[in-house]
């Protein structure tokens, strides 16, 4: 089995980009259709006639590529081949791949939503063509789809807001003046900034919270944006961002002005979000779904649907999580 890498483009993004939120834009290719104009970011090819495609959000993004590195294992070990792009959150870019995979005649495809209107389109041109579609992260509500092999972010933010509060409490004194970093327009994203702010009222039900911002998932943004709700907000002292880049990047300036008693969560449970955790900095939790059991998990039930192994493949299937902290980070 050999591993293509179809689209040049893309290893110069891996290169030059590491966080969530950051594009790369292509170059068009000469070619015939909307759809042709879309490289793959990736492809693996298999022996065995089933052919299976994955679409993510964002290929350079750490979290994704692990996710990615779930489904290559189960690729390889099948001997299928694994059709790999992103929308990049570009719902024309989203529309022309799934074009392309339907011309490509492949058995089943994941997808992760870009907004839930632009996605909605695209399931209902795949229902129509006859592809099998399963949703990652997120349920598109009024579309076609065959599964949601998803987490629940909303009861992970929750849990961490929860432990927050409890680590306020026991380590600061004072009232706590909390910031969240947002991405609004995503139900996900939204999901979590709402849950943390409950599971951290549920603890303090009168915190006060200074800032909502969004930080586009983006760590210079949340550093950027977390410059300026300190200067706005001095006494802040509790930041939640939606992503661990985000929230990075909120550490990043916290740090650079001395406030050692500023404490700051995130989401995803990323690499370099343990790395600060286990330094023992301002950054305290994140919590962790796990990309690789995603990968695992979504490659498996796509190749049960190209099998027509549909009962297989149950409607939902929530992915593991935990809150990684101080305590528990050499375990992770």
């Amino acid at each position: 089995m050999k591993r293509m890498v179809i689209l040049v483009l893309s290893v110069l993004c891996m290169v030059a980009l590491t966080l969530f939120g950051v594009g790369c834009k292509e170059e068009s290719v000469p070619a015939e259709g909307a759809a042709a104009k879309i490289a793959v970011d990736e492809e693996i090819e298999g022996e065995r006639d089933i052919n299976i495609g994955m679409v993510v959000q964002w290929y350079a993004n750490e979290w994704y590529q692990e996710v990615l590195k779930g489904a290559r294992e189960v690729a390889e070990a099948e001997d299928v081949t694994l059709v790999i792009a992103s929308h990049e959150n570009d719902s024309a870019r989203e529309i022309a791949i799934m074009e392309d995979f339907i011309q490509k005649g492949l058995d089943a495809t994941s997808w992760v939503v870009s907004t839930e209107a632009a996605t909605k389109e695209v399931l209902w041109t795949a229902a129509k063509a006859g592809l099998p579609v399963i949703t990652n992260i997120l349920e598109v509500r009024g579309a076609p789809q065959v599964a949601v092999i998803k987490f629940d972010n909303y009861g992970g933010s929750y849990d961490c807001g929860v432990w927050a509060g409890n680590y306020f409490k026991e380590n600061r004194s004072g009232d706590p003046k909390l910031a969240i970093l947002t991405l609004p327009g995503y139900g996900s994203t939204e999901d979590r900034a709402q849950g943390f702010i409950d599971g951290f009222k549920s603890v303090y039900p009168d915190a006060e919270i200074v800032a909502e911002q969004n930080a586009e998932g983006d760590m210079g943004k949340g550093m950027d944006l977390m410059e300026s709700i300190i200067q706005a907000n001095p006494d802040v002292n509790v930041v939640f961002g939606i992503n661990d880049p985000s929230a990075l990047g909120a550490a990043a300036a916290v740090e650079a002005a001395g406030l050692e008693d500023v404490i700051v969560f995130g989401f995803d449970g990323a690499a370099d979000a343990k790395k600060a955790i286990r330094e023992g900095g301002v950054y305290k939790a994140s919590v962790l779904v796990f990309p690789d059991e995603m990968g695992k998990k979504t490659a498996e039930a796509l190749i049960n649907l190209a099998l027509d192994d549909f009962e297989k493949v149950p409607f939902y299937h929530n992915i593991s999580r935990v809150i990684i902290t101080p305590e528990n980070i050499s375990q992770y």
